[in-house]
């Protein structure tokens, strides 16, 4: 014991020995106190990336928005930003009263790069109604998302983004005040199975079918063929789904339909399908490593 503290005081002693030109201490304290003032600085600038971000996707300015991001930009979903700012177009065209919320979790500075974590919140309504439901659709959105940024040229900009939850609702109709819920996992491994479940909490004015599929993530957006089943007693629906291959992550759907029956004058029975609902939860996919047999090693 007391030899261990013999040369531990020995190193110390070296330590303190050393010339001042090899450790000016004051200059290190110095260095740090301006690091902490650089990244508070840096956090500021990034954060009004982010408010601009937000001011511009809610005043549609394409161009000024556009502007925030590297031109090598991509997301985790490999989309790149003509395709990213495209998709968004898109949500311009479709609806409207539209507004985009981002609130920042967190900031990391390193040096010339930066991760922020962010919730973003959509909500907004669609300019059309849906087929022959009156009245136009509800649109709710809520992303948990990483936000990478490279300063560049002295200015703080976008370089990628990675989505690791997200979920999404529209509702036309009597569905508004349909009380649902999706359950599905956040990430699953290429080409594994994995359960999707469907839960109407409250709500329901009348008999209710739904759907459940899956879909890639990819710009522009493949729709998948919908089998519509009774939703049982319980309020629950429930499927198993086996996750591609392709390499891209994928949307958990459930579409939902409000029928109340008809009777006509003589006698005859239809339906009469008053609201839908449409939910979706990301599901991110990630590949499997392909393992070498011992005559390929």
């Amino acid at each position: 014991m007391k030899k261990k503290i013999c040369l531990m005081f020995a190193i110390l002693f070296l330590f303190s020995t050393i010339p001042a030109k090899s450790i000016d201490i004051k200059e290190k304290l110095s260095q740090i106190g301006f690091n902490i003032f650089a990244e508070k600085d840096s956090k500021t600038e990034i954060t009004k990336v982010i408010e601009k971000q937000q001011k511009y996707a809610n005043k549609q300015n394409y161009s000024k928005l556009k502007a925030l991001y590297t031109e090598d930009f991509v997301n985790y979903d490999g989309v790149d930003l003509d395709e990213y700012l495209e998709s968004l177009k898109k949500t311009w065209q479709l609806h409207e009263k539209l507004n985009f919320t981002t609130t920042i979790n967190f900031i990391n500075v390193y040096g010339n790069y930066a991760t922020v974590g962010v919730v973003d919140s959509t909500t907004g309504q669609t300019k059309e109604p849906y087929e022959k439901i009156e009245g136009k659709g509800i649109l709710n959105s809520t992303a948990n998302s990483i936000y990478y940024f490279k300063k560049t040229d002295g200015e703080w900009k976008i370089t990628a983004e990675h989505t690791y939850s997200e979920k999404t609702s529209l509702k036309y109709g009597v569905a508004k005040d349909l009380e649902v819920e999706i359950d599905a996992p956040e990430c699953v491994a290429s080409g594994s199975q994995y359960d999707v479940k469907v839960t109407v909490l409250s709500g329901a004015t009348g008999a209710i079918i739904a759907s459940i599929t899956s879909e890639p993530i990819q710009y522009p957006q493949v729709k998948s063929e919908d089998i519509f089943r009774s939703i049982k007693k319980d309020g629950e629906l429930e499927r198993v789904i086996t996750a591609n291959t392709d390499g891209k992550n994928e949307i958990a759907f459930a579409s939902l339909a409000i029928a109340k029956p008809i009777v006509d004058n003589e006698g005859q029975v239809s339906a009469s399908v008053d609201g839908v609902a449409f939910i979706a939860s990301r599901v991110n996919v990630i590949p499997k490593k392909e393992k070498l047999n011992e005559q390929e090693k």
